[in-house]
């Protein structure tokens, strides 16, 4: 089981008790998957040696096929232009692209200008208690510290260096992407120091 992906044992088993409720089915029959299947074989093989080198586990890669993760290192003011063209360019209307930072300050300054270029088609999730709100919004900017159990078509990882607290919170950030993943790096020797 790929725990980074998973709840505490007190939240999942109570998320377990809630829709066991609904569906009339005992959570004792329930099956924990063994196998990523929110992302790509290439995201998962880009970023899974982060969590088995902390952990020593290993999942089974998913089966689906998908680009590979693109790294870019730009300044700043160069990495904002650049998820503006991305954010601009999504597929479709469902299609829904996270933008992750690991710092409060990132997260702000990134909805605000992104807000002001998408009106209505921004929010911002500044806790683990704030609703994702997929039917009104497509682009979202979190914290790093608010992205476990959340999806996304597209994934922006920005301004990633060494402040990133942990290994396991880079991963958990990246394997958010089902589909996508682009990693702004601060500097070219950011892949080395993680």
């Amino acid at each position: 089981m790929d725990d980074g992906q998973t709840m505490s044992q007190k939240t999942l088993s109570s998320k377990k008790e809630q829709v066991a409720e609904v569906l009339k089915t005992p959570s004792s029959d329930w099956y924990n998957l063994t196998v990523n299947f929110r992302n790509t074989r290439q995201i998962h093989d880009a970023f899974h040696p982060l969590r088995s080198t902390e952990t020593g586990e290993s999942t089974v890669p998913p089966p689906k096929q998908g680009d590979k993760p693109k790294y870019y290192v730009l300044e700043p003011e160069y990495q904002m232009d650049h998820i503006e063209a991305i954010c601009s360019k999504k597929p479709g209307s469902t299609w829904n692209i996270g933008i992750i930072t690991s710092t409060k300050s990132e997260q702000g300054q990134i909805f605000d200008r992104l807000n002001r270029m998408f009106p209505n088609k921004v929010q911002r999730c500044d806790s683990n208690t704030d609703p994702i709100n997929y039917r009104d919004f497509s682009i979202f900017v979190l914290n790093s510290s608010n992205v476990k159990g959340l999806e996304f078509h597209e994934v922006i990882l920005a301004g990633v260096d060494e402040s990133w607290r942990e290994r396991n919170q880079l991963y958990v950030s990246a394997t958010r992407a089902s589909e996508r993943l682009h990693v702004y790096l601060k500097h070219d020797g950011v892949i080395g120091a993680l």
